[in-house]
C-alpha cells in the first residue's frame, strides 16, 4: 500500500493534474472523481498543463471505489465539498484517516475548483495545484 489516491468532484480538471505531477515525481498514484464526466480531461487543463510541461492527454475521468481508498495509504481531497462526499461514501476510520487536503501542503484550506474562473485566477490554481503536488511528493520522500 505505497499509492496516492487523488480525489476532486469530476475527475477532470484538479486531480488529474495532481497525478500528472506526481507520476513525473516518480510516485505511484492515481486519480478519480465522485461525480465523473465522461470523455477526457478539460482541454483548458490540458493545455494548462502541457504548457509546464505535463500531460494529461492519456487521462480518462473515472469514478472513485471504494477498492482505490483502501488500496491508498495517502487520500488527497481539493475542498470541504470533496471531504463531504467523501465522508457519506467511506465510512470507515482506517479510510478516513488517509485524507488530507492537497492544499494544506502550501498554507491553503482549499484547492478551488478552477472550471468557471477567469483566465488569470485559472492559472493561478494551476500553479497551487502544481506547487502542492511538488510538496506532497517531498514529504512523501521524507516519510517513506
Amino acid at each position: 500500500m505505497s499509492k496516492i489516491l487523488v480525489l476532486c468532484h469530476g475527475n477532470y480538471m484538479r486531480s488529474p493534474a495532481c497525478e500528472a505531477v506526481l507520476l513525473a515525481e516518480g510516485l505511484e498514484v492515481e486519480s478519480a472523481g465522485f461525480h465523473p464526466r465522461a470523455g477526457r480531461a478539460a482541454k483548458k487543463m490540458r493545455l494548462a498543463m502541457a504548457a509546464r510541461g505535463y500531460t494529461l492527454e492519456q487521462h480518462k475521468p473515472r469514478m472513485v471505489t471504494e477498492e482505490m481508498v483502501n488500496d491508498a495509504r495517502l487520500v488527497l481531497l481539493m475542498d470541504g465539498g470533496n471531504a463531504d462526499r467523501f465522508n457519506k461514501m467511506f465510512l470507515e476510520p482506517e479510510q478516513r484517516l488517509k485524507v488530507r487536503c492537497l492544499g494544506h501542503y502550501i498554507q491553503l484550506g482549499r484547492i478551488q475548483d478552477p472550471a468557471f474562473q477567469s483566465e488569470p485566477r485559472f492559472s493561478e490554481i494551476v500553479d497551487e495545484i502544481i506547487r502542492a503536488s511538488a510538496a506532497v511528493a517531498a514529504d512523501w520522500r521524507l516519510k517513506s
